[in-house]
Formats: structure tokens, sequence, C-alpha cells
């Protein structure tokens, strides 16, 4: 059964928040658009502080342009903080969230995120600015944000709706929204969003090889379970190395489903076994590979999945490569029906089939469990500055944002079509926040469906049934064997 979710970008995401009953949401006041033009102003800090100095920035992923003090750090774009890390409780963020109206906006994204029971009435227009905005004033009171202030101002117009919102402790809201966040207003400006599309066009020919190329497969080890016969073996890779992999097979006569397993990061492919066993009783020959940095040669460069180097972009491509391999290892094989394939991905796999999905135009069906838009998605959200990327000197973090960014997951996903998507996520998720996993599940086409549960990282058994349910009806597999 389709199953149809409004959902949208969350951009004050500090924490994931499982969603609360939809409030009503104050129809904001008639504001009066104001005209446009001219650059934007330093402005004074209030009291005897001094002025805050004031720099354009372009984000033309969100399609904006502004301003944002010069002295603060572009966590990603159009998201700012103090470059200074004990002041990194003061965010600021523009946003744009297309086709989403306001209220939309609030109840499915902000009410949950800023864990506000009710949205509070607009305490102001703001005619100066280019955009009709409503502001609001919203004392924060759980934690981790209790003891901040947010002003939050929002405008609607046909497209979608413009966000900018200024995150400050109390004693510092005031001086910081004269000096700040009211010119932020007044700078933003719509611009023409940048076209994913490029990035496709311009990198699809990274992930070709030779179909025609020998597998080259050995064999492991075989071992029969309950009705399975269970292979453990190797092929080789067309960008070098061997592939680690497992297949799973029914022991009753074909033709049968095929499925590709991935696992999360840190994992392998053993992680996957118990639930290939459950597809291979479905009726599907289940494939599961090692990504490159679970193989030998990635551990002896570096323990951590992910190197910060050059070294990611050549394994993620090496991926998506060496997916498109097993799905030539199903295809070769007699009980396998070609006509229904299928991707299921958890955590990083579920990441990465987004990208497998936008390359690989074999399969019906994806199934992305608990992913989000990709390395660089999971490694700039605001809560990861404390860490991993952003303990990098500045040169190097930049280097790999622009080795990456052109890969993202979240580029490609949006052309799996015909083949369906089906996007699976936790509302209390620490490791994919809500806004990465709306972003990823707006980013898909169609046709695609998206199913929420009350759930963390490890979605549980009801994840599994409505999985089964939906493949059954992608893939012909039988549900009943996953109960």
């Amino acid at each position: 059964m389709r199953k149809t979710v409004m959902v949208g970008i969350v951009v004050l995401a500090v924490v994931s928040a499982a969603c609360r009953p939809a409030a009503t949401v104050p129809a904001p006041p008639p504001t009066p658009t104001a005209a446009g033009g001219g650059e934007a102003t330093v402005a004074p800090m209030a009291g005897d502080q001094l002025e805050t100095e004031l720099a354009p920035f372009v984000a033309a992923e969100l399609g904006i342009r502004g301003v944002a003090p010069a002295e603060w750090v572009e966590a990603k774009p159009g998201h700012f903080m103090p470059a200074v890390r004990a002041d990194w409780d003061t965010r600021l963020v523009h946003e744009f969230f297309p086709g989403m109206t306001l209220r939309e906006l609030v109840e499915s994204l902000l009410l949950p995120v800023l864990k506000v029971e009710e949205w509070p009435s607009p305490v102001s227009g703001h005619p100066s600015a280019r955009l009709p905005w409503n502001l609001y004033a919203i004392e924060l009171t759980q934690r981790p944000l209790s003891g901040s202030f947010a002003d939050v101002a929002l405008a609607e117009i046909n497209a979608g709706t413009y966000l900018v919102a200024l995150l400050a402790p109390k004693n510092q809201r005031d001086a910081l929204r004269q000096s700040i966040f009211l010119p932020a207003l007044d700078a933003l400006e719509p611009i023409p969003v940048e076209d994913p599309n490029r990035y496709v066009q311009d990198s699809l020919a990274l992930f070709e090889y030779d179909r025609t190329a020998a597998l080259d497969i050995e064999e492991v080890g075989t071992e029969s379970r309950s009705g399975l016969t269970v292979t453990d073996f190797t092929y080789a890779s067309p960008k070098g190395g061997r592939v680690p992999a497992m297949v799973i097979v029914p022991d009753d006569p074909g033709p049968f489903a095929g499925i590709i397993l991935m696992h999360g990061m840190p994992g392998k492919r053993q992680h996957m076994t118990t639930l290939g066993e459950r597809y291979a009783k479905a009726g599907a020959v289940v494939v599961a590979i090692d990504a490159p940095h679970a193989r030998p040669e990635h551990l002896k460069r570096t323990n951590e999945p992910i190197a910060y180097t050059s070294q990611d972009r050549e394994e993620q491509i090496q991926l998506i490569v060496d997916l498109r391999r097993a799905v030539d290892l199903l295809l070769a094989r007699p009980d396998v029906d070609p006509e229904r394939l299928a991707y299921v991905g958890v955590s990083y796999g579920g990441a990465m089939g987004g990208l497998f999905a936008g390359v690989e135009d074999r399969l019906q069906a994806y199934v992305l469990v608990v992913g989000d838009g990709g390395l660089v998605t999971h490694e700039t959200g605001l809560d990861d500055v404390f860490r991993g990327l952003y303990s990098l000197p500045q040169e190097k973090r930049e280097a790999w944002l622009e080795a990456m960014w052109p890969i993202e997951p979240i580029h490609f996903v949006g052309h799996a079509a015909p083949a369906a998507l089906l996007f699976q996520s936790g509302r209390q998720d620490r490791l994919v926040p809500l806004p990465d996993a709306v972003r990823y599940q707006l980013a898909g086409s169609e046709p695609k469906d998206i199913m929420w549960y009350d759930a963390g990282h490890n979605l549980g058994g009801p994840s599994l049934r409505d999985q089964g349910l939906w493949l059954q009806q992608q893939i012909g597999i039988d549900a009943q064997a996953l109960q």
C-alpha cells in the first residue's frame, strides 16, 4: 500500500526529535513586500558593543544569497557559526524549502526540532526586506537547547518558504539580533537554484566499466543452512583488487527474485547475513558485498572508514562499480529472473543506494533504510562541528568537500526512475537526523514511498514487515516469510 507523507527539510537540527501532534499555526499578519536592491550594510551592535562586519555569501544549492558575519565559519551552505568553539551555541541559518508552505514547514519540522508544543504568533513583519518576512521569537526550554533563544523569520511565496534563524544564548540575543539577524533578512534574496543534474551528467562516466569482462569468481567456502546454500566468494573489481562477497540461494527450484544487500559504516557483508537469509527464504537469490572501506586494502592504510582524503572519492566510485558487477553476477545466473531485481541498503548502504539508483538502470526497486544524502551530508551537520571533518585544517577540509560533493548520492537519487524507491526513517534517529533524512527523501524521483517509524537508527520489526510487503509488490517475493 502506498503511503504519502508530506515532509520537508529541517535546518536548525542540533538533534533529531520525535514529531509531536500537529499544533495550530497562527495565521501571519499581512506583511508588506519591500523593494529589494542594494548591498547589505554593516549594522551596529546594541548598546555600546562593537559593530559586526558582514560579508556576502552565495548558496547556489539553496537558491539564495545574503550576508553573514565575516569571521564566522560556513559549516554548510547557508549555515554559519562563530570560529571559536566556545561560541558554537550561536548559529545563523539561511534556508529555502521548495514547494512547502509556511504551515507545512512549521508543523512537520520546526515544532519537533525546536521542541516547542505550539508555534507562536508572529511578533511582527519586516517590511524593509526583499521578501515578505514574518518574525517569531521563541525561548527554548527543552534540553539540549535550553538557555537559548531562537529568532526565526519565515517568508512564504509561490515557489516555497524561505527561512532565516538565529540561535543564540539569551544574554547575547538582543545584540546579535540587531547586528546579524535583521541585516540578514534585509540581504537575503532568491537566485536561480543550482542544477543538481550537472553533477550527474558530469560524473556518470566515472561509474562505467566493461560489462563483458570476466567476473573471475573464486569460491572461499559453502555451507547449507535450513534449506539455503550460503557461499562466500570473491570477484574481480574493475577498479582493482577483489570484492569479498556472499551469495545466499534457496534450495528450491527457481526462478527467483534477485536482491543486493549493502551494509552500514563501519560494517561488512556478514552483518547482513540474517537479513539475507530471511530474504532468501522469501524467494530471492541474495548477494551482499563488502564496501571498499571494509576490505584489507583500506585497512592497511587507516583503521577509520573515512580517510578524509581523495581515497574516499576513489572508494565511493569503486563501491558503485562493484555493485554494478553484482548485478552482472545475478543476471548471469539462470535461476534469477532479470525482471525482479532489487537493492536493500541500510544506513551507509541506504545513502549509497541513492547514488547506485542514479547510475544503474537494471533494477526494479531500491529500499533505502535510515539513509541520508551521503558522506558530505553526514559530515557537515551543525552537530558534527566538534569532530571528524572539522578537526582538519581548512585547506584539507575544502579539498575533501570539493572531491566528494559532485558524487554525493543526493544528486543522483532523483534519477532512479523508472525504478521505485522506498525510504524508511526513524523519528528518533541520532545518526541520521530528521532534516537529513527529509532532504534525501525529497530529492528522490517518483515513484517513491516514504515510511516513518517511532524508532532510532534501528527501526525494528515493523519496518522489515513493511519492507517485505513493499518488495512483494515490486519483485514478487513472499512477504509472509519475513513475518
